[in-house]
């Protein structure tokens, strides 16, 4: 069960792909592939959570080496880029600090 919900938004981004490369000129499409993205993490990390905390044997394997890695690893680093694409999409600055900050 858990594949099934966390695989679909998994899905869902990897064929927004073309569509973001052939509107690469276009922020929106950033923009939206970044929220796909971040919300089928978020969904991914709450069914994961909930699954874990009720004792379901669906993601038993996760728990074992090597696949105890993703979890470890592969969340974390997943998350922190979404965040680190948001910011670079000027997410918490003004369209003001985006051109006055200087390149050092």
């Amino acid at each position: 069960m858990f594949a099934y919900l966390a695989g679909y938004g998994d899905l869902i981004a990897g064929l927004m792909v073309p569509v973001v490369l052939y509107f690469r000129d276009k922020k929106i499409s950033f923009w939206l592939f970044n929220i796909v993205g971040f919300a089928d993490f978020l969904i991914a990390v709450g069914t994961g959570l909930t699954f874990t905390f009720s004792g379901s044997n669906d993601i038993e394997n996760l728990r074992l080496l090597p696949l105890a890695m993703i979890p470890l690893f592969g969340v974390p680093i997943s998350g922190l880029t979404h965040i680190v694409m948001f910011d670079k999409l000027g997410l918490w600055t003004s369209e003001k600090e985006r051109t006055t900050a200087k390149i050092v």
